[in-house]
């Protein structure tokens, strides 16, 4: 979704809270529009922004405005729900399960988080799109798969596989973490930062010299993604031991 599509979008839905009071919710939106809506509902006043994906630890959600007379705590959000496949014989990618569902004509911002546990397999999305999945599909990949719906609750987090990345910076810089993260010289670094390759928590960092911390997750367009753990040791040498966490 572009950016000012999403701002138009959360005014309306602000409005539709307040004036009418009902609740109004976006589809599923990747990490970067969460940080945009969350932006640009501070810039403009909008208050009470809810974001919701789910399951805990959901990379997708959804924003939510709740009117006066509703409780985000005890709300069933049952604007979602949730698939559950069992693959036979063989066991899907999450490529598979996305492009299977991309083909009965939904949206990507219908579908949330996808969790692909071996032979089997949960998502959560749109009410419709749910129903409509599971009552359609039967094929995803080379596999036959058994879908049913299920209450969102019932979905897991997906498991992300990582590996740990120890490395030394001479300062908390982003274009050096790019460097440590996925071994690139500082040169190939500093270019992949300034040439817009690099995400800093999910939005676009053409600043090399951005300070980065624990917690700060950051993407190479092409490599993958990582996360900084701790940098708050000292090595001999002076400079800053970090210790990060790759996807794989």
């Amino acid at each position: 979704m572009e950016r000012q599509e999403l701002q138009a979008r959360l005014r309306e839905l602000h409005s539709r809270a307040e004036r009418r009071g009902t609740v109004g919710c976006t589809g599923f939106l990747t990490p970067a529009e969460q940080q945009w809506a969350m932006a640009d509902c501070r810039q403009a006043g909008l208050d009470g922004l809810i974001l919701w994906g789910g399951p805990q630890q959901s990379e997708r959600k959804m924003a939510f405005f709740f009117p006066s007379w509703a409780d985000p705590e005890s709300y069933p959000y049952d604007e979602a729900a949730g698939v559950h496949l069992t693959a036979r014989f063989g066991a899907p990618t999450h490529r598979d399960v996305l492009g299977s569902v991309l083909a009965l004509g939904v949206e990507r911002h219908a579908i949330g988080d996808i969790a692909v546990m071996g032979e089997e397999v949960w998502f959560i999305a749109l009410t419709p799109v749910a129903r409509l999945a599971a009552q359609s599909l039967e094929r995803v990949g080379r596999a036959g798969v058994r879908a049913e719906l299920t209450p969102w609750q019932s979905v897991p987090a997906p498991v992300i596989e990582t590996r740990p990345v120890r490395f030394t910076v001479q300062s908390l810089r982003l274009d050096a973490a790019v460097s440590g993260l996925f071994q690139l010289s500082r040169t190939e670094a500093q270019s992949a930062v300034a040439g817009g390759r690099v995400s800093l928590n999910h939005l676009e960092c053409q600043r090399p010299d951005a300070r980065i911390a624990a917690g700060d997750v950051i993407a190479l367009r092409g490599a993958g993604k990582g996360r900084i753990c701790a940098c708050d040791g000292i090595t001999r040498k002076g400079r800053v031991a970090v210790e990060a966490e790759r996807w794989v």
